[in-house]
Order: C-alpha cells, then sequence, then structure tokens
C-alpha cells in the first residue's frame, strides 16, 4: 500500500497495481535495499535513513526514511514514510563540487591562500603559504593569524583593526590591495602584498586572504630608485661642470692675457701658476663631464713631484713659510 503522495513522488499511476511493482527496481543501487533491510532487521527502526531512489520513469532522488519493522502472524511488514530531500542533497553535493574546486585552485595556486575564521583563527593554509611563509600547514592551523604571520610591531594595529572587523562588519581592506610587513617561520620580517576579502557562508563567516612576497618587486623598485639617483646625479654634476669649464676657460683666457701685458718677472710668475691651477680645474671639469655621461675616465700616469710641488706652493702663497722637501721614492 502506497499512499497518493507517494504515488506522485515516486511518478507511479494511479491505475497501476502495486503489487505488480518489486520495490528493488526503485534504488538507483540495488545493493543499497539490501543494506538497508540489514540494519532493519538489526534495530527494528531506522530513522532519516538517506537513500537514492529513481521514480517510476528513472528519475534521480534522494529521500529520507523514517521505518519500522512490524511482525503479525509470522510475516514482517515494513511501516514508514518518506521525505523528498533532493533539493538539500543537491545543494550539499553543489557546495561539496565549490569546495573541491576552491580547494584543486588554492592547492595550486601561486599566491598564498590563507582562511581565518571569525576568531582570527587560520583554518586554511596552501602549499604556497607554507612555502612563503615557512610554516607547515599543520603547524599554523587554529593559531591566531596576526601574531603568527605579521610584524610583531605591527600586531596592536592589526588586531585593533581585526576587532572592528568583526564588531561591525567592514573593513577597509575589503576588495582592496595593500602592502604589509610579513614574519616567516624564522622570525625574518619581508614585504607582502595582501588581497582581503569577507566570504560569508550559511552559517558563519569566515575571511580570506591572498598574499604575494614582493621582496623581489621591492628590490627592483630600489635598483630602479637608485638608478634615478644615480642618473640625477650624473645630470647635477654634468651641468655644474659644463658652467664650471665655460668660467675657467673665460679665466684662463684672462690670465693668459695679463701674462703677456704684465712685464714684472713676480707677477708673471704668479700669473702663471694661477693659470697652471685654472687649467688643472679644467682638468677636474673634464673628468666630471666624463662621469655624467655615464663613462670612465682613462688613468694616466702623471709626475706627482710637480703635483706635489704646486699644491705646496699653492697652500704657502702669501705665507712666510718656505718651503723645503725631499721626495724618497726612487720613481719620483
Amino acid at each position: 500500500w502506497a499512499n497518493p503522495a507517494l504515488r506522485k513522488l515516486l511518478k507511479i499511476p494511479m491505475e497501476l497495481e502495486l503489487t505488480r511493482l518489486n520495490a528493488r527496481d526503485f534504488y538507483v543501487r540495488p545493493e543499497d535495499r539490501d543494506r538497508l533491510l540489514e540494519k532493519l532487521k538489526e534495530k527494528r527502526e531506522l530513522l532519516d535513513y538517506e537513500v537514492e531512489l529513481k521514480d517510476f520513469q528513472g528519475r534521480r532522488l534522494w529521500v529520507s526514511f523514517n521505518l519500522k519493522l512490524i511482525e503479525e502472524d509470522g510475516q514482517y511488514f515494513l511501516w514508514g514514510i518518506l521525505q523528498d530531500i533532493t533539493p538539500r542533497k543537491r545543494a550539499e553535493q553543489s557546495l561539496a563540487e565549490r569546495g573541491a574546486l576552491f580547494r584543486a585552485l588554492a592547492e595550486n595556486a601561486p599566491l598564498a591562500v590563507i582562511l581565518m575564521d571569525e576568531e582570527g583563527k587560520i583554518i586554511y593554509f596552501n602549499p604556497a603559504a607554507e612555502k612563503i611563509f615557512g610554516y607547515r600547514a599543520e603547524e599554523v592551523l587554529g593559531k591566531d593569524l596576526h601574531l603568527t604571520l605579521s610584524s610583531p610591531k605591527h600586531h596592536e594595529t592589526y588586531l585593533r583593526s581585526f576587532q572592528r572587523l568583526r564588531s561591525t562588519g567592514k573593513s577597509r581592506l575589503a576588495g582592496k590591495r595593500r602592502e604589509f610587513e610579513g614574519r616567516r617561520k624564522d622570525g625574518t620580517c619581508f614585504p607582502v602584498e595582501v588581497f582581503f576579502s569577507t566570504i560569508e557562508l550559511p552559517d558563519k563567516r569566515c575571511y580570506l586572504g591572498l598574499i604575494q612576497d614582493i621582496s623581489e618587486r621591492k628590490r627592483i623598485e630600489e635598483e630602479r630608485l637608485q638608478l634615478e639617483k644615480h642618473r640625477a646625479m650624473e645630470l647635477l654634476a654634468g651641468g655644474i661642470a659644463h658652467d664650471f669649464n665655460n668660467l675657467l676657460t673665460s679665466l684662463i683666457g684672462h690670465l693668459e692675457l695679463a701674462e703677456r701685458l704684465i712685464e714684472e718677472p713676480g707677477v708673471r710668475e704668479i700669473l702663471r701658476r694661477a693659470e697652471k691651477a685654472a687649467q688643472n680645474a679644467k682638468d677636474l671639469a673634464r673628468k666630471l663631464l666624463i662621469f655624467s655621461k655615464g663613462d670612465i675616465p682613462v688613468p694616466k700616469e702623471v709626475d706627482l713631484k710637480s703635483v706635489v710641488e704646486d699644491l705646496a706652493r699653492f697652500i704657502l702663497r702669501g705665507s712666510p713659510v718656505k718651503l723645503h722637501h725631499h721626495l724618497l721614492h726612487p720613481y719620483l
């Protein structure tokens, strides 16, 4: 016997005699009926027993049985009710499939994928996170994310922000990329970029973080900045050297003219020394120009004795001190 609701659920025509049907034929896997009967013989009653059936037209559906085994005059009868739970099972299956898809993506993602619960405890830690932070997943699961993976100097700030997120459900970080300082298992701190979002599940809320180690990117940015500074210094040195060279050219020209016009030997000697000093300064300006263009000045041999003598005379000019020197090096 079956009531009209069961006939409707299993698509059994109303005019069809139930005695012509075999209950085993309605099971997707006939062995499921065998297991059901074994459990029923053992316990005499089954509650919320789930099994997959197929209706008279072959469409699959999930049902939940509440059954009793009744004995009467030496005969056994099954009495019970069943409920269609197909929508729930499909939802569970869809959720399981999405969970499997998420896990497959996360397990193979190049970024660290970390999930934490509403208490801030880590509940998922993918292989990339293990590589970036140096922890195995089992070492961090259940631990506070902020205290474990962030720089100690930022703990208070991070915890305060997370408490505000828990109380208001809102975060200024949600859906945005931000740079933070992470901490590895060995205690070293390093720059990371974090994408943060909130995930609302039917019975709870959790938080997803996608984390990238940007140490290499920061190193390249620092090198580029240093190159830009170096280039700026080259341009500055080139500009100064160019202007200085023009001034010295004019100065040398006037000194040469004065030397030709003045016949006093002492004055001519002073002008000659000034001209030589200006020539040395002009040579220095030329080297600065070479440096500003990115070239390397070519070293050449100089008469160190002459350099020392000229420098000493320049320093002692106008002083009553007399210069007496004796250079001992054989090559001087």
